[in-house]
């Protein structure tokens, strides 16, 4: 499965880990459920199989998802099937430069990570954990 083989990259890297299969609602209606979520630098991880996702109704839900997200604040990075297992270099170099430069932006924060807390407000949008 691509999402763990992501988990693995980010793992050996050292990096935090990011709460997966995460459900974000907007002000009153279910927005998306990310692949990955760096709940404090509000930055969301797509992976991509190399199926699906290719029809044009495909396109069109994707690039609404990614809108709307973006509209409540969260920067959304996707990474392919190839970028996670034929160039997993350039996915820790990125993710890890991404992280930082959310982080610097964020007086006080050190790292992203799995909140406990059920549900969470976020600028305007709720974040809600979905069992994986």
């Amino acid at each position: 499965m691509l999402e763990r083989h992501f988990l693995r990259l980010v793992r050996r890297a050292g990096l935090s880990r990011p709460i997966t299969q995460r459900r974000i609602r907007g002000d009153a209606h279910h927005v998306a459920r990310v692949d990955f979520l760096y709940d404090r630098e509000h930055m969301v991880i797509e992976v991509s199989g190399r199926l699906g996702h290719s029809a044009p109704a495909d396109r069109a839900r994707d690039a609404q998802r990614r809108n709307e997200l973006q509209d409540l604040g969260y920067a959304v990075y996707e990474y392919t099937w190839g970028d996670v297992t034929r160039r997993p270099d350039y996915v820790i170099t990125t993710l890890a430069a991404r992280l930082a430069e959310r982080q610097s932006r964020q007086p006080g924060c050190q790292s992203g990570g799995a909140s406990s807390k059920a549900s969470k407000r976020n600028g305007g949008a709720t974040v809600q954990p979905t069992r994986v």
